[in-house]
């Protein structure tokens, strides 16, 4: 049996700037707080388990043409892709670096050469060190540093770039650096998390009206990651948890989305009390409606109440289920289940799977041979089961618009660095060789025909 698409669906690959460019320091460039965090001497440093620097990772930067001409014959309608912050604006107070802004419009440029429409994200989890060191995301300033870095590149790029996204995975970028203690700063101070998230709420929909204003054309979004999450129980406490769970990313994606504060939020003691009513006053008032969501979805969670966790839940690590090189687990159901909820939790706004992906390992970071890679029948095993939930998910009436499979190449992943390969086309990161796998081929076909089997 085969699962068709619609006609007008829209097939892609993603990557970031961070995860494939390298160049860490060149042309103006500065540090962001992924880059820092590895070469951190003090502090929670994260747990690397490559101890490859990202100073080069897949030269990018260098070989966007002949990547791009590559991914011109896989196929993709777009690609999606992200605008290094730390390379527009190298300091708090510097102005904009034309040697990136040369950079980028001509990638753009090479892209659409390529048959390829670009998809950008403003931010894609690569905060400056500078903006670290001036107060990061809970000092109120930063609204006005995202703004004008949204308005620079919509000024140099918005002529041909007609989808942007404002943020990927906002929950990690304000609850690694100030709930969990993951990434620069290193504080564990909740009431700054949620103020944090509030500034990234506002910054967001600045970004909104900036393009508005200056492009009425284009379209605009975020990108969330989520999962459905399940319990063991038919106990209304732990059924209660799960839905917190959930509504962890949610706690920033409703405002983004609606204007408003998840009531499951709100309806527990300990996150409501870190949500001011004043900030509940400024979302309403400055909120500006999306064009679309971008959901990274890549496993589902499994979630038991837990008092003594901020939102009363924990998620459950010891599930019995198939796992990838990476840890997540594998249940495709699990991408239908999130985008019926967010269909109904949305009222059917158009969504995309910006990101979903398959793992595997290297067990030996030192060891760079592509072979052991190349005939990947666990990943494209993934994609067909994955993208078969999809197409049951539009039969079912849900507004998915497209899909874009993470990732394009091998990248730089935070913590795991070059050891999990997820790409289409694998990178030996010590001759920085390009070799697609047996599931380029396979997307390659789907795209073609516009269904999977």
């Amino acid at each position: 049996m085969n699962y068709t698409f619609p006609s007008d669906f829209v097939w892609g690959v993603g990557g970031s700037a961070f995860q494939m460019e390298g160049a860490m320091l060149e042309d103006g460039k500065t540090l962001n707080v992924r880059e820092a965090s590895f070469f951190a001497k003090e502090g929670p440093r994260e747990n690397f388990v490559d101890p490859r620097s990202p100073e080069v990772c897949a030269d990018f930067y260098h070989r966007y043409p002949e990547d791009l001409k590559l991914m011109g014959e896989l196929g993709p309608h777009m690609f999606r892709y992200s605008i290094a912050w730390a390379r527009i604006v190298p300091a708090k107070d510097a102005e904009p670096n034309q040697k990136a802004i040369d950079y980028y419009s001509d990638l753009i440029d090479t892209m659409q050469a390529n048959g390829i429409t670009p998809f950008m994200d403003l931010f894609h989890s690569d905060l400056p060190l500078w903006v670290v060191e001036n107060g990061g995301i809970a000092n109120p300033d930063f609204v006005e540093w995202y703004a004008r870095y949204a308005e620079i590149c919509f000024r140099a790029f918005g002529d041909r770039v007609k989808h942007w996204a404002t943020v990927n995975e906002p929950i990690y970028s304000v609850f690694a650096p100030y709930s969990t203690a993951r990434q620069m700063p290193f504080e564990k101070d909740q009431a700054k998390a949620f103020r944090a998230s509030y500034h990234m709420v506002l910054a967001h929909f600045r970004a909104v009206k900036l393009l508005r204003q200056l492009w009425p054309d284009a379209k605009i979004g975020t990108v969330s990651n989520f999962s459905e999450v399940y319990c063991f129980s038919h106990d209304p406490k732990e059924i209660a948890a799960a839905q917190r769970n959930m509504c962890i990313p949610l706690s920033i994606l409703d405002p983004m989305v609606r204007g408003q504060y998840p009531e499951e939020v709100l309806d527990w003691h300990r996150t409501r009390a870190l949500i001011t009513d004043d900030m509940i006053r400024q979302v309403a008032e400055a909120f500006a409606p999306l064009d679309f969501v971008g959901l990274n979805v890549y496993c589902p969670k499994y979630a038991r109440h837990c008092e003594e966790f901020l939102f009363g839940t924990r998620s459950m690590k010891d599930v019995p289920v198939p796992r990838d090189g990476y840890g997540f687990a594998t249940y495709p159901a699990g991408i239908f289940d999130a985008l019926i909820r967010l269909h109904d939790r949305y009222g059917g706004i158009p969504m995309y799977i910006t990101e979903n992906g398959f793992a595997q390992t290297r067990a030996d970071s030192s060891d760079m041979d592509l072979e052991p890679f190349r005939h990947d029948e666990a990943r494209i095993s993934y994609i067909r089961e994955h993208l078969r939930s999809c197409a049951r998910a539009i039969r079912a009436g849900v507004n998915l618009r497209g899909y874009f499979y993470w990732s394009f190449m091998d990248t730089w992943e935070v913590a795991r660095g070059f050891t999990v390969p997820m790409g289409l086309v694998g990178i030996n990161y010590d001759t920085l060789e390009r070799q697609p796998r047996d599931s380029f081929y396979y997307y390659q076909r789907i795209m073609q025909e516009n269904a999977v089997d």
